[in-house]
C-alpha cells in the first residue's frame, strides 16, 4: 500500500525535486500540461492509473479481503449524575 501511495505523490517532488531535475510521473504530467503537450500528459496519466490499479489489485490478492471487522477500544463512556444539593443551575 505504501508503494501505491508513493506513486501518486506530487507535493514533495514538485516543490523539492524540480530544482534538481528529480521527476516523478505526477510532475511529468504537470510539466506536459504546462507546455501544452496534452497528448503526452494523457498517456502518462493513463499509464499511472493502470499501474496503480495493477498494484492495488496485486495487493488485494496478496493480503486478501476481510470477512468481518471488529472495533478495538476501551471501556465506553458512562455518564454519572451528580447531585447538586439545594442549589439550582440557571
Amino acid at each position: 500500500m505504501t508503494f501505491s501511495k508513493v506513486m501518486g505523490t506530487f507535493g514533495g517532488p514538485n516543490i523539492l525535486g524540480i530544482q534538481v531535475k528529480y521527476y516523478v510521473v505526477a510532475t511529468r504530467i504537470r510539466q506536459s500540461i504546462a507546455i501544452g503537450d496534452k497528448a503526452d500528459a494523457f498517456v502518462l496519466a493513463i499509464v499511472l492509473v493502470l499501474f496503480s490499479m495493477t498494484v492495488l489489485w496485486f495487493n488485494q490478492k496478496l493480503v486478501g479481503t476481510r470477512k468481518s471487522y471488529e472495533t478495538i477500544g476501551g471501556r465506553g463512556f458512562v455518564a454519572q449524575v451528580s447531585k447538586l444539593g439545594g442549589r439550582s443551575v440557571p
